[in-house]
């Protein structure tokens, strides 16, 4: 999610990610939120951003240069966390 999401502010701001060609083939969909800022505060995505809408990553992030899986026990434990620790903030902004 963090990496995908990463992947579409970069599109917002004409950055190079490697999705670069999937969300080109959809820029009238990506239009539609004017900038990224819409389109996370449209899909209540705003626990994976900062106050700057910076991406909040759930491993370290290198610039899409490693495997996106945990590579041991420590890193599947943190991004477990992390999963859950959005999806129970996502959950609170749902109730409201």
């Amino acid at each position: 999610m963090d990496l995908t999401l990463e992947s579409i502010r970069r599109h917002y701001v004409g950055e190079e990610s490697p999705l670069t060609d999937v969300l080109e083939r959809y820029v009238d969909f990506f239009e539609l939120f004017v900038d990224f800022e819409g389109y996370v505060s449209f899909w209540l995505l705003n626990d994976l951003v900062d106050e700057q809408y910076q991406v909040q990553f759930f491993l370290s992030f290198d610039n899409f240069r490693r495997n996106a899986a945990p590579v041991d026990v420590e890193e599947y434990i943190q991004l477990k966390s992390e999963a859950v620790r959005f999806l129970s903030a996502r959950t609170a902004w749902l109730a409201v």
